[in-house]
Parts: C-alpha cells; structure tokens; sequence
C-alpha cells in the first residue's frame, strides 16, 4: 500500500501483535473485495475529494462482516479504507499531501474509539 501515518503503522502492527496476521489478511481481504468500497472509492474518485472521517466509519460499517464487529477491528477496515483511497485515487490526483492523511487517520481511529 501506499503513504501510511506513523499512527497507522503502529496501529498495524499492534494489532497484528494482537490479533495474528491471519485476521489482518481477512479484515483487507473484507475491505478489498466489498461492493460498498468500490462504490464509494469510485464516487470519490468522481468528486475527486478527499473522505472524511465519517465516509470511512460509515463506510467499513455498512460491510456485513464489521456491523458487529469491536471497535478495533472497524478501526483497523477503515486503516484499509483510507490506504487503498490513498493508492489509488490520492496516488493519481494529488489531492491529499501526508498532513491531512495523518489527520484523517487520527480522526478516524478517534472516532471509532468514541464507538459504543
């Protein structure tokens, strides 16, 4: 993958520490493969804008696989989200630099920490 925080590093690697690199291979396999990701990365791709927090929260969740899943591992599909984002669409349009992707991981691993 491409450009990925320090932040999201680390959160990669705890949790792969946590929970085996089994289960991060399935949340990716989950996020890469799922309808409801190519659909909005291509109406992002069109807007040519860059997700929020809540694109991305919203969008891991509305996966079958993370509607019941803890606030970790939704967490961890929306680190998915926002790389493949960044590889493919950030990658070609230039339209996020490394602050605001820093920022929108922050804010993402914040708001899904605030999750009940």
């Amino acid at each position: 993958m491409g450009y990925m925080s320090t932040i999201a590093n680390d959160f990669v690697y705890e949790y792969t520490n946590e929970y085996g690199s089994k289960k991060l291979a399935k949340i990716l396999s989950k996020v890469e493969n799922s309808r409801k990701t190519k659909s909005t990365l291509k109406q992002l791709e069109n807007l040519r804008v860059c997700p929020n927090h809540n694109d991305i929260v919203t969008t891991i969740l509305s996966i079958p696989y993370f509607m019941f899943a803890n606030k970790i591992t939704v967490a961890m599909g929306s680190v998915f989200l926002i790389e493949l984002w960044d590889e493919q669409i950030n990658n070609r349009y230039r339209i996020a630099g490394n602050s605001e992707l820093m920022s929108l991981h922050y804010d993402v691993m914040n708001n899904c920490g605030r999750m009940v």
